[in-house]
């Protein structure tokens, strides 16, 4: 009650500064724009849905070989046109909500000619939150951590690898992640365009039931009863003639039924704790009940290994609306409103596995735009808020009631989830409880001043931050290999080796500005040159806290990012050559500079080695007067924004039977990525044994414990060729190949750390020379990436009624993926004598003594235990130390994918209304893509590889009507 008390305090003292606030932006709202340059030469068409109908819903942007950029949509017949271009060479490219985006690329345009493009857009019934959590982790469904903390970006590339694109250098956009596929601050504004104006509707549902699914490669028995069903209707058309127009989208997503998975479960005869204390055998005894009754059911895979499954419900809606108001023929108003709601009770292979998850994020998107005098101006306003709970399930609350304690610790065994036994709870990062509320506005200018197309603008963001992040609030145990006892006698006898855990309130509301100003001058040197030139000024303040709970040592951080990029189309023939360079600034994130919350004397963190299962705290004081050490969390004094310096060399060329090829560089190098650095480490001291019991009495400063700073340092190395071809649709048949060839290396972090977790995912083994110790490829290098699209109108025709309707009309597209594996290390099972250097932190790495070994691919169960053969490592490790393996030694398996659609349309004569039935299949050849192997040493499941990353071949069927 007090916490929430405090939070509607907080949100009192918000709503007295958001009317002053919105008064300010939307003013600032009311002025803005593009300018229309006059050429000789004009390129037009007409939009058309699936039934042939007109769609004036489409916008289309239209780019040029010399840096000529022109947007535009279709009026309410579908027409378009673009007017008083130069001869170039130009790419088309045409969305509309609802429709596949089409590109035709290499339309050449010479002096006074008209060029007809006309395009059919195909119906998409994936929303992109949809397709994010499909693409998610399922067996950490974690959508508040991925939608907050950005690892919606963190885990697709550790998946799949880095998918990068070649650079339109723009300084209006904030470029930092772009070249990687993964754009991190760019904020999409609501664009205005030409509404319909015809009243339209459609009706959509789609269904996917286990029936139909393949079971994935460690399943155990049929697959149990699931399905996913998504019902959806749209609608839009005039609210006032020639005035006001609408369109709206509403969905509703339902998902139940068991998630098959493998944990590692105790085998039958480890379901009693070997204790000889009654009151900790009731406890051990307690957290066993954590497990399914089952007995592990593979154990030519694992000893502990058990294939099972629980129960997961899953209920989403969400709404969009849109309104358009031409004011008159020079400005216009577009609005929009988008509304997310979802909640999961989630599956608990082991009890508490999963948070609970209640999530709303909703927008509020505005644009004013307007020509004036050949002068164009835009303005937006954005407010965008996100309220979030996850909370430990009820289940794993009530854990341990039977011995009458009211909260269940997490249980960790050793240093990785690759461990003999799977942990207990949901991890040591919940309750978590968020509010943000972010204020954006934006103006920009453009026009035209001889060879110059000028542009210049600013935005300002307020952000305001309200949550409880826990951090072991709960407590957490952590068993390992100790006492001469593997990590399951351990547990079993109840002789945790640390126990750690934060008191004290967790609550905070932050406070912070993002500003920027940038200033662009396309500049056409001559005929086939064209020069682009960029400045923006970056401006970040140190986030403030409301009731000065938290302090920051860092300033506010202020930086300039020059851009330059050059187009030359040499000889006005079918080739252009591009390059650019910029620097691109990201930020200092919520989930790193809240770890200045965890310190005293508002939060107390401390760890307890070798403690008492019972009673961890016996003769501890968490009392925040008392002088308790205690640990850490800094952030350096001189903490600023990491910053990549982008670059690419790219050739394009347009050949016969409407091919496009494209050959060129990518790189770049992020400077100064955050890094945990970890001090105050126990060291050897003569005359104290090194053991685990001694950790604390061996740290240098004898007045705090573990001292974790996040720092700047290292860089992080990208270097990408690429090649594609591509084919835009001709005689019903378009395609895109793309391979990538690449390095990603670092001597530090990887790329963005963003979360708590991420920041915690890196550390060295001791805390001397880090570079060192850390360099070695990314987590993120994947060598090879090749991807191919494609999509065939099948030409079955017959003059027949019955069997054209039957036959004709059907389109097949997917996707093939091979990409090379992800890297992993090996790490030793724990911290004590004889397994690590017993400094009091875990990610101490192995030696390995077979020549040869580093590098090698382990992708395959039969294989991997020869391979990571226990007889090639060991753990000799002096107390201060380090092992000699690398930080990433090996490369885990590849992924080779394919997805195909398949649609088929019936369309009345005559009528616009139109069924489309469509089959969706996800992972055609139920290929398994398996995790890593088990990643720590000595432990029952070293070397094995117990699980997948993707599913079974999963079956999707939609059905949708348009009128």
């Amino acid at each position: 009650m007090e916490r929430i008390r405090l939070h509607l305090k907080m949100e009192q003292r918000l709503a007295k500064g958001t009317a002053e606030l919105v008064t300010l932006i939307l003013s600032f709202v009311l002025c803005s724009g593009a300018l229309v340059q006059a050429q000789e030469a004009r390129i037009q068409g007409k939009i058309s849905g699936e039934a042939g109908g007109p769609l004036s819903q489409a916008t289309l942007v239209l780019v040029g070989q010399e840096g000529i950029r022109r947007e535009t949509v279709a009026d309410a017949g579908g027409v378009y046109e673009f007017k008083f271009l130069p001869e170039d060479y130009y790419r088309l490219e045409v969305s509309a909500d609802g429709y596949v985006s089409q590109i035709r690329e290499k339309i050449q345009l010479a002096g006074g000619a008209l060029i007809q493009v006309d395009f059919r857009l195909v119906l998409d019934h994936t929303t992109f939150r949809e397709a994010e959590e499909r693409g998610s982790e399922e067996r950490n469904p974690n959508i508040f951590i991925r939608r907050v903390d950005l690892n919606a970006i963190r885990y697709p590339l550790l998946l799949r690898g880095i998918e990068s694109v070649f650079l339109e250098f723009d300084a209006a956009k904030n470029q930092y992640g772009s070249d990687m596929g993964v754009p991190i601050r760019q904020i999409l504004f609501v664009q205005p365009k030409v509404p319909n104006r015809q009243f339209h509707m459609s009706f959509y549902g789609a269904h996917e039931n286990s029936a139909l699914n393949a079971r994935p490669f460690f399943n155990v028995g049929p697959l149990r009863s699931s399905k996913r069903s998504r019902l959806g209707v749209g609608t839009g058309g005039s609210l006032i003639p020639n005035k006001l127009f609408f369109t709206t989208n509403l969905d509703f997503v339902n998902g139940s039924g068991y998630v098959n998975g493998n944990i590692r479960a105790p085998l039958l005869s480890e379901r009693t704790s070997t204790s000889s204390d009654a009151e900790t055998a009731a406890i051990v005894e307690a957290l066993l009940q954590a497990y399914p009754v089952e007995a592990p059911n593979l154990p030519n895979v694992a000893p502990r290994q058990l294939n099972t499954n629980s129960t997961r419900r899953v209920n989403g809606v969400d709404w969009n609306l849109r309104l358009d108001y031409l004011m008159n023929d020079q400005g216009n108003l577009a609005f929009q409103y988008t509304l997310f709601d979802y909640s999961e009770e989630p599956f608990e292979l082991v009890t508490g596995g999963n948070p609970t998850t209640d999530l709303r994020p909703q927008t509020f998107s505005m644009t004013y735009a307007r020509n004036w005098l050949g002068t164009a101006l835009q303005s937006s306003f954005q407010f965008d808020r996100l309220a979030a709970l996850l909370l430990s399930t009820e289940s794993f609350q009530s854990l341990l009631e039977p011995v009458g304690l009211s909260t269940a610790p997490a249980i960790s065994f050793g240093n990785s989830n690759l461990a003999d036994l799977t942990s207990i709870g949901p991890g040591t990062q919940y309750p978590r409880q968020r509010f943000r509320n972010r204020f954006s506005g934006n103006s920009d200018v453009s026009y035209q001043q001889g060879d110059h197309l000028l542009r210049f603008g600013g935005r300002i963001t307020r952000i305001q931050l309200n949550d409880l992040q826990s951090d072991n609030g709960r407590g957490t145990f952590s068993f390992t290999h100790n006492f001469g006892r593997t990590v399951v006698e351990n547990f079993l006898k109840g002789t945790p080796t640390a126990f750690t855990i934060a008191s004290g309130d967790l609550y905070r509301g932050f406070r912070n500005w993002e500003n920027a100003l940038y200033l662009q001058d396309q500049y056409q040197i001559q005929s086939g040159l064209t020069l682009n030139l960029g400045l923006r000024y970056e401006m970040v303040t140190a986030p403030k806290e409301v009731n000065n709970l938290t302090s920051f040592s860092y300033k506010n951080d202020n930086s300039f990012a020059p851009q330059l990029a050059l187009s030359w189309a040499p000889g006005k023939g079918p080739m252009v050559v591009r390059a650019g360079y910029g620097i691109s600034f990201g930020h200092i994130f919520p989930g790193a500079y809240q770890f200045a919350r965890f310190n005293p004397p508002a939060v107390r963190t401390i760890t307890i080695q070798n403690p008492s299962l019972v009673k961890p705290l016996e003769g501890v004081s968490m009392d925040a007067g008392d002088n308790q050490r205690s640990e850490r969390s800094l952030l350096s004094a001189d903490l600023v924004s990491n910053y990549s310096h982008q670059y690419n060399l790219v050739i394009q060329r347009r050949l016969p039977q409407d091919l496009f090829f494209e050959i060129g560089y990518i790189g770049h190098r992020t400077k100064k990525p955050f890094f945990p650095f970890v001090s105050n480490r126990a060291r050897p001291v003569p005359g104290i044994p090194s053991t685990t019991e001694t950790i604390d009495s061996r740290r240098p400063d004898a007045n705090f414990l573990r001292v974790r700073t996040i720092i700047n340092t290292g860089t992080f190395y990208y270097d990408a060729l690429k090649v594609g071809l591509s084919r835009s649709l001709s005689n019903g048949l378009a395609f895109n190949f793309n391979y990538i060839f690449s390095k990603t290396l670092t001597n530090a972090n990887d790329f963005v750390s963003t979360t708590n977790r991420e920041i915690a995912d890196t550390n060295s083994q001791t805390d001397g020379d880090i570079h060192n110790d850390l360099k070695r490829f990314s987590i993120f290098d994947h060598v090879n990436i090749f991807t191919v699209s494609y999509s065939y109108d099948l030409p079955f025709r017959s003059t027949n009624r019955i069997l054209g309707n039957l036959f004709e009309g059907w389109k097949l597209s997917g996707v093939t993926d091979f990409r090379s594996g992800q890297w992993f290390g090996i790490e030793t099972s724990s911290d004590a004598p004889g397994f690590g250097n017993v400094d009091g932190e875990g990610g101490d790495r192995v030696n390995i003594t077979k020549p040869g070994l580093f590098g090698k691919t382990v992708d395959n169960p039969d294989t991997s235990t020869i391979i990571l053969n226990p007889a090639f490592f060991n753990t000799n490790i002096e107390p201060g130390g380090a092992g000699k393996s690398p930080r990433k030694a090996f490369r885990g398996d590849r992924l080779l994918n394919t997805n195909l659609l398949l649609t088929k349309r019936f369309t009345f004569s005559g009528r616009e209304e139109v069924i489309q039935l469509q089959t969706e299949i996800q992972n055609l050849f139920n290929h398994p893509f398996f995790a890593r192997p088990g990643d720590v040493f000595p432990a029952g499941i070293f070397g094995k590889i117990v699980d997948t990353l993707n599913k079974g071949r999963v079956i999707q069927f939609m059905l949708r009507l348009s009128f």
